[in-house]
Order: C-alpha cells, then sequence, then structure tokens
C-alpha cells in the first residue's frame, strides 16, 4: 500500500472543500452520493465517512467525492483506485498537486488528472473561507470513462478543467 508522508503541520492537512467548488464538481461529474471522508458539519452528500469510520477502508460504491487530509492522499487514492478496479465506484477526488509522490505516479495515473484553470483556496476546518491559495490541486477522476488506458505504458491522462465560478 502506497503512504503519502507530510511535514506540513496537521492544522493545514484538513481543508474543507469550499460549497461553490463542490457545486461546481458536483455539476461536472456527479451526483455525488457519498462524501468519503467528512463529518456532521461539514459533509456535502447524504453519506459521509467520518474520520473514526476511515474511508480508506471501507466501501464507496456509487458517485464518491473525496478530499481527504493530505498527510492520507495515497490510502485515499489507493482506495479510490481499488473501488474502480472492483466496478463499484467512480470517485472525484481533490488533491495537491502530487508530481513527486508515489501515489502519484503509481495510483493517480490510472485515471484522468483535470488541471483547473485557476488556483482556488480551500476553507478552514471550520468552513472560514481562506484569503489565499497556498497551493496548486488537481481534480483526480477514476473509474468509468475516467481510466486511463495507457497507464501501463507509463503515460498520464491529463485534461485542463475549466470550473465556471459564476
Amino acid at each position: 500500500m502506497i503512504v503519502a508522508t507530510s511535514k506540513k503541520p496537521p492544522r493545514l492537512q484538513n481543508r474543507r472543500t469550499p460549497r461553490w467548488l463542490f457545486d461546481a464538481l458536483n455539476a461536472l461529474f456527479g451526483p455525488f452520493v457519498l462524501d468519503a471522508f467528512a463529518d456532521q458539519r461539514n459533509t456535502l452528500c447524504p453519506r459521509f465517512y467520518t474520520k473514526a469510520q476511515d474511508g480508506t477502508r471501507r466501501p464507496w460504491g456509487d458517485v464518491t467525492f473525496f478530499n481527504p487530509p493530505f498527510a492520507i492522499m495515497g490510502d485515499a487514492v489507493a482506495q479510490a483506485v481499488h473501488e474502480a478496479e472492483a466496478g463499484r465506484a467512480r470517485s472525484i477526488g481533490l488533491a495537491p498537486v502530487g508530481c513527486s509522490q508515489d501515489w502519484y505516479h503509481e495510483l493517480a495515473i490510472r485515471g484522468t488528472v483535470y488541471v483547473p484553470d485557476f488556483r482556488f483556496n480551500y476553507d478552514t476546518p471550520s468552513g472560514r473561507p481562506t484569503k489565499r491559495a497556498d497551493r496548486d490541486s488537481i481534480v483526480l477522476a477514476l473509474g468509468g470513462e475516467h481510466e486511463n488506458p495507457d497507464w501501463r505504458k507509463g503515460v498520464f491522462r491529463v485534461r485542463r478543467l475549466t470550473i465556471d465560478v459564476r
């Protein structure tokens, strides 16, 4: 199993998805049924897994949205790949640009990597918008029509993602 590591303090690991971004992704890729990494106050879907339930070890099924703490990104993407390979789920997730991470080269390559046309801000865990984006993010899509037929050749499938924020 691939595990991502990070030297960022824990408070920077748990970024909340802004509602406007979730709504835009839901319109493009959804409807999302499961939020694989959430809690009662920040879930964006009808079903969700809490930290205690550990979305990296539970079946996802349906159309799943995931924005895990960055420290467990490798485990989250591994679960999305597992669900896609089993034919149980199509998963769309937010991730930091991870070009130097094992999870990116070994797992994200199996789907489609969408590169947003601008850098967006995450919210704090309490839901407060942040003032500036401190990193670039990608949208990972795994399963179904997002499967990359050339991943075994080492070829990434990368697409530009235009997000309408009107």
